[in-house]
Formats: C-alpha cells, sequence, structure tokens
C-alpha cells in the first residue's frame, strides 16, 4: 500500500473517532444492562469533579500526554480506557493497578515500552494497538492470555508477529495494511478464532494451518494480489467466507 493511500486512510480513521463520542462500541465488549450508566470522562480536569470509584471509562485523544499521567492510576474501576494520539511511548508497572480493565486502546501512540506488570490485567479482552508505525510487537503482549479481539493494523511488521500464536482464548485477529507478505503456520493453536482481517498486504497465499481452523467463520483478504485461481479452489474446499 503506498504513502498516500496510508495517510488517506489514517485522515478517515482520524474523521471517524472525532465525530463520534462512542468510539467504545457496545458489540465489541457485549451489551450492558440498560440500568447500568457507565461514568466517563473526556478531559482529565474533570475527573477531579467526580467520585474516582465511580469512573468506568477514561476516552482521551489529541491530548500530548507524553506518559500515562498519575492520576489516572487513581481510577481502580476503570473498565475502558481510549488513548488515542496522545504520544505516549512507555506503558509503566503502574498499569497492573487497573484490574477491571476490559477494553485498551492505544491507536496512534509511538509505544516502545509495556511494563511486564500488563499481565496482571487477567479482564482485559479487547486491545488495540493501530498506527504504532512498529516493526514487531510491544514486549509482553503476548502474556495477555485472556485477549479475545487484536487489532494491530497500519502497523509496519518486518514479518508477521508470531507471538500471536500464543493467544490462544483470541476471537478475532485484524491486521490491515501491515506490510506482510508472507503469513507462517502456527494457527493450530489459535482454536477459538473466529475473523482474521488481513487487508491491504501483500500475501498470495494462506498457510494450510489456518484454514483448518474449525472455528474460523471470515477471512477479509481485500487488496491482497491473490491469483483467482487459488480463491476459486478454496471456496470448493472451504465454507470460510472469504472477502475480498
Amino acid at each position: 500500500m503506498n504513502k498516500i493511500k496510508l495517510i488517506s486512510i489514517f485522515c478517515i480513521y482520524i474523521i471517524i473517532y472525532s465525530c463520534s463520542s462512542n468510539v467504545i462500541k457496545k458489540e465489541q465488549l457485549g451489551n450492558e444492562p440498560q440500568s447500568h450508566r457507565e461514568i466517563e470522562v473526556n478531559n482529565l480536569d474533570s475527573i477531579n469533579e467526580i467520585n474516582k470509584n465511580e469512573i468506568e471509562v477514561l476516552n482521551l485523544a489529541f491530548v500530548d500526554l507524553k506518559e500515562m499521567p498519575p492520576i489516572v492510576y487513581e481510577l481502580k474501576e476503570l473498565k475502558k480506557i481510549s488513548l488515542f494520539d496522545c504520544n505516549i511511548k512507555r506503558i509503566e508497572k503502574e498499569i497492573a493497578s487497573f484490574s477491571k480493565l476490559e477494553f485498551l486502546s492505544l491507536n496512534g501512540n509511538p509505544l516502545e515500552y509495556f511494563s511486564p506488570e500488563i499481565t496482571f490485567l487477567s479482564q482485559l479482552k479487547y486491545l488495540s494497538i493501530d498506527t504504532l508505525y512498529a516493526t514487531k510487537l510491544p514486549e509482553n503482549i503476548v502474556q495477555l492470555k485472556n485477549l479475545k479481539y487484536l487489532s494491530m493494523s497500519f502497523n509496519r511488521f518486518d514479518e508477521f508477529p508470531r507471538e500471536v500464536f500464543e493467544l490462544e482464548n483470541l476471537e478475532e485477529l485484524i491486521l490491515k495494511g501491515c506490510n506482510l507478505s508472507v503469513i507462517p503456520k502456527g494457527f493450530s493453536g489459535l482454536k477459538k478464532l473466529k475473523k482474521i482481517d488481513l487487508e491491504d498486504n501483500f500475501l498470495k497465499k494462506f498457510p494450510d494451518d489456518l484454514l483448518l481452523i474449525k472455528s474460523l467463520e471470515e477471512i477479509n483478504i481485500a487488496g491482497n494480489p491473490f491469483p483467482n485461481e487459488y480463491i476459486d479452489s478454496l471456496r470448493n474446499v472451504t465454507s470460510i467466507k472469504i472477502g475480498r
């Protein structure tokens, strides 16, 4: 995918984010009871105006934080954190204080380090680290064994991040625009995988073990140079939906 196309996609991504005050989709975490009203903060100044034990959602965008502000670690009841393009480079050991965290989105941040204490996030099911411009996965991501959804789109991986093969509970894997030309074998351990999105890479073939996953329902290969003959042959032997 050329640079102009990547920039265009990123701009659309920003517009969608900016126009929506509800970037965390209910279907990604499951619908919550209507009687429960989540307390959400959209700026750091408002944290002191609300009971910290009631705040469950932190949603910030385009704030030049550089690091997680200490006051955020006082929010022990947080379930969802979305920090879009906040120039965060490091996730320190204090991340372990979010024992109830289910959703973490760090899209657009130049992340270089994840503390080992991230493994204490035993409730984390959704992780999105799009557009980090990373060439490999941040350390310790693979220790998040309960992840169901992992998005790593628009990074510049040197090769397919094999570490994801260790995430045995993963149901959805998003790898759009990651400069991938080859996918290795190793999917046999992802027995719960339902969807994999490989849009806008340079792929021409799947590994055999990917197509053998019984739970797999959908593969998106739009924007890849797969030969038509190859895709036609797959449709004769698999019930997996292959989007183009």
